[in-house]
């Protein structure tokens, strides 16, 4: 809906609002080799609630939830973090969670996977697991006037992936007059983007970044150390980095709810005289459907039968008129499929005569 706001008047325009469909709804949360996995957190990013956790089946029952469009976070001790924004309406859903990394490195052994500046190196005073750690300045304190870097030698290949993460764990002292260490990355090696920074006092915890939005480039990564001319202090201590790259198509719904793998589209939008509706995936012998046509109040307009003997595949042309045959005014129409009084699949369409 478009609203022209008025710079001189009292702009006023009648809004209807639908409410939000409730569902019941399984979250099921396994590994790559498909193992439950329990006190997975699953965490919803615009609300502010406290997360989920799965219990020992891997699996959160959520009753009551409001349906529609969310941005999730799912996490594990020991697995990437999977982000995902997707429409929830269905009663299951299953997601995998990736537990080798494809780079992995507790600098144990040596720096060959990194380029390095300045003195960056390994410490063997400080580590978070193991003896050994990465370090800006392993024998003291950094220097005034410090601008060092260590950056990943290969390029992570982002190209053909559908969840990218990194995790490491850090602890750090920094002076706080201008001094910090900075977490960058380069889609070309030579043009460095912000990703984080750290600076003031930290012991260790662990640090995880999301780079979905960096899917589909070759991508470097680098820490720099960056220090004014006054003050000096311990730096930064990483350990255990870890990537983690993952193609699984999740999130995967459960082929045992018949009902879950219903298409509904339409087209074309906006529509004039006659509305495409193709329906996909329709369950024989599961009972009859009920295709209904509504306004933005919530009033339902046109009510349509679709017996489950017909095609899986079904096709409807709606056009443009109510129950009664009177030609529907100008708007924003829902069109939704159900069974059983349970919404299936909802599409929104406009008509313009």
């Amino acid at each position: 809906m478009l609203v022209n706001i008025s710079a001189d008047a009292v702009t006023v325009a009648d809004v209807a609002l639908l409410p939000a469909e409730q569902v019941n709804m399984v979250i099921t949360v396994l590994s790559d080799d498909a193992n439950p996995i329990a006190g997975a957190s699953i965490r919803f990013i615009d609300d502010e609630a406290e997360p989920y956790y799965t219990d020992q089946n891997g699996q959160v029952s959520l009753n009551g939830f409001n349906a529609g469009l969310y941005r999730m976070a799912i996490q594990a001790q020991g697995y990437e973090v999977l982000h995902r924004s997707l429409e929830l309406s269905s009663e299951s859903y299953t997601f995998y969670l990736q537990g080798t990394p494809t780079v992995s490195d507790d600098f144990e052994v040596d720096l060959s996977a990194w380029v390095t500046t300045g003195n960056w190196g390994r410490s063997s005073l400080i580590a978070y697991s193991g003896s050994r750690s990465l370090c800006d300045s392993p024998t003291g304190n950094y220097q005034n006037n410090t601008n060092s870097h260590c950056r990943l030698t290969q390029a992570i290949d982002l190209r053909q992936v559908l969840n990218a993460n990194i995790q490491f764990m850090a602890r750090y002292s920094i002076a706080l007059d201008g001094d910090y260490c900075m977490l960058s990355y380069s889609t070309n090696g030579s043009t460095w983007n912000y990703l984080a920074d750290f600076t003031g006092i930290s012991p260790w915890q662990q640090y995880s970044y999301n780079l979905n939005h960096l899917i589909g480039n070759l991508v470097y990564l680098r820490f720099s150390m960056v220090a004014t001319n006054s003050g000096v202090a311990d730096g930064i201590y990483i350990d255990d980095f870890k990537l983690f790259t993952s193609s699984n198509p999740t999130p995967v719904y459960d082929e045992q709810v018949p009902l879950l793998q219903t298409q509904l589209s339409t087209y074309p939008n906006p529509f004039g005289d006659m509305l495409n509706i193709k329906l996909r995936g329709l369950k024989h012998g599961a009972g009859n459907y009920e295709l209904g046509i509504y306004n933005v109040k919530g009033q339902l307009v046109k009510s349509i039968n679709i017996h489950s003997a017909l095609s899986k595949d079904t096709d409807i042309v709606w056009d443009g008129k109510d129950g009664s045959q009177n030609r529907c005014a100008n708007g924003i129409y829902f069109v939704k499929l159900s069974q059983k009084g349970r919404t299936i699949n909802t599409s929104k369409t406009i008509l313009i005569k």
